[in-house]
């Protein structure tokens, strides 16, 4: 329990529900998507921001098996209104938001990612990095 004179948001209040997954390659991504889509519906999430969710963990995931080629781990937690993304892979390189091409073919996953979230951001680990996504979901 928070104490009376802790400030009232997400880094503070404990999450509600969480679930943890390793991902080794792109061909799981259709079923982690499935699963995270029957998560948010437990979780009761509207379904604009379930769709939401559902890109930024795709794209979170795709870019780390494409580009830190390493397994990840994808957590997503819940607390009142907000679901927290969090992507974990063992490349010390920090994610980049490539220029706005509009004749490139790849290249625009964490423009969407940044359109999509809330906040987003990175941390460096001991042996790697997390990117993180917040969605609002009130």
């Amino acid at each position: 329990m928070a104490s009376p004179t802790s400030t009232d948001d997400e880094t503070t209040r404990q999450p509600l529900s969480y679930r943890r997954w390793t991902v080794a390659s792109s061909a799981q991504l259709g079923s982690l998507r499935t699963q995270l889509r029957c998560l948010a519906s437990l979780w009761a999430l509207p379904e604009d921001c379930t769709d939401r969710i559902l890109m930024i963990v795709n794209e979170l995931a795709a870019n780390a098996i494409d580009h830190a080629r390493t397994t990840c781990d994808i957590t997503v937690w819940h607390t009142k209104s907000l679901v927290r993304v969090l992507v974990a892979d063992e490349s010390p390189l920090p994610p980049r938001i490539s220029p706005h091409n509009i004749n490139a073919r790849r290249g625009r996953g964490l423009q969407m990612v940044k359109a999509l979230a809330n906040r987003w951001g990175w941390t460096a680990r001991h042996s790697g990095k997390t990117v993180w996504a917040a969605v609002n979901c009130s």
